[in-house]
């Protein structure tokens, strides 16, 4: 369903029109969902839309409880989107605590990143996730078993948001 036009499966070789989406501000493309920021600030998510819980659709969705949203992104099996109050909301799989609200728990709605204010916009990685602050710092969450979140270390995870060593 990560087409959007209410089909799934085969794919296509030539670009389609998504079902139903109007004043669209932004899009994004994950591992195996899409996802719309209208201008209004509310989303509408397709395809594999919460990996844990096995639901999908092959028509864009509301994304319940988000509103106001500046900027989204979707990753691998996650969601996340920056909202005007500078605040940051992520939904989906929380394996690696990529959701970054200080649990591990999955979640098929948006939930509030722990501690972020003042975030310009937010990114998502497969297992991770990064927030830029308006003060220009950044800041990650998730699985560092490379060092993704940047804090100077490898190995684990950060259930929270951490500073990026070294930006600005």
């Amino acid at each position: 369903g990560q087409l959007g036009n209410g089909t799934s499966g085969g794919g296509s070789a030539v670009p389609v029109v998504v079902t139903g989406l109007d004043d669209v501000a932004s899009i994004t493309a994950g591992w195996s969902n899409s996802c719309a920021l209208l201008t209004d600030g509310s989303a509408r998510c397709w395809g594999a839309l919460d990996i844990p819980f096995g639901n999908s659709s092959s028509v864009p969705v509301v994304v319940a409880g988000l509103a106001d949203g500046a900027t989204i992104d979707a990753g691998r099996g996650h969601n996340c989107a920056s909202l005007v109050d500078g605040t940051a909301r992520c939904w989906g799989s929380n394996s690696n605590g990529q959701l970054g609200n200080g649990s591990g728990s999955n979640s098929a709605s948006p939930v509030v990143v722990t501690g972020l204010s003042d975030t310009a916009s937010v990114t998502t990685g497969s297992f991770h996730s990064c927030a830029l602050l308006i003060d220009g710092t950044v800041w990650c969450w998730g699985d560092n078993f490379r060092g993704q979140i940047g804090n100077g270390t490898t190995g684990g995870n950060s259930i929270v948001p951490v500073a990026v060593v070294g930006i600005p």
